[in-house]
């Protein structure tokens, strides 16, 4: 009987330790079959496409391999420009346009520092870009724009400070007058739409690392 006990015992860590050798080999399976699908199916922007929107616009691309953070950068006349913005995912399918609701989650915000050169004051230009049109949330101005667009992210900035009024309220002509000036600073409808191209690129290259990163830590 005790060895009937015995033997059935070893009999269940076997079934055990096999059902959990089978479930590692089934996950790293799935892994691989996911890696081989996002490969064949994504197309990314191509090297050329770059060089052809670094070269019209005269932005350069600041960009970590292991950050999620994108920055695109460069000076006109007496202004140095940032247009700051991170990786983001694709709307999936089933999203709001095709369940008939309304409003759009195929966008991308993004922050626009303008900086005179050899000053650290200027604005900060929250925005988004929505199915590749340019919205501008707020205008906020600064003695130190690096400084207030760190608080800004990381949700820090003093909430007895006046920030200006919503940009929408703001008189049209001065909206219009903002506008132009930043389609002359390079925030145009060309950088939008690289801004959201680039945002999902570099979300897929993330989620790339991601996967083989899980897959080789099965192994």
């Amino acid at each position: 009987f005790k060895k009937a006990i015995k033997t059935g015992i070893q009999s269940f860590k076997y079934t055990k330790s096999f059902r959990a050798f089978s479930a590692r080999n089934n996950l790293i399976n799935t892994f691989k079959g996911e890696i081989d699908y996002e490969e064949q199916e994504y197309k990314p922007i191509s090297e050329e496409e770059k060089k052809v929107f670094f070269k019209d616009s005269g932005f350069e691309l600041i960009d970590s391999s292991t950050s999620a953070r994108l920055e695109l950068k460069r000076t006109v006349a007496d202004f140095h420009v940032s247009i700051c913005y991170h990786a983001r995912s694709p709307l999936p399918a089933g999203g709001p346009e095709e369940e008939g609701q309304e409003g759009s989650g195929n966008m991308t915000d993004f922050q626009v520092l303008i900086e005179r050169v050899g000053k650290s004051s200027g604005f900060l230009v929250d925005a988004v870009v929505i199915d590749g049109v340019i919205n501008i949330n707020h205008l906020h101005v600064s003695e130190n724009v690096q400084e207030f667009h760190h608080k800004y992210l990381t949700g820090r900035v003093d909430p007895d400070l006046y920030q200006g009024p919503d940009f929408q309220t703001l008189d049209e002509n001065l909206q219009s007058a903002y506008l132009e000036f930043l389609n002359e600073l390079g925030v145009n409808e060309e950088t939008a739409t690289f801004i959201e191209v680039s945002s999902i690129d570099k979300d897929q290259f993330l989620y790339m690392n991601w996967l083989k990163t899980c897959k080789n830590n099965l192994i």
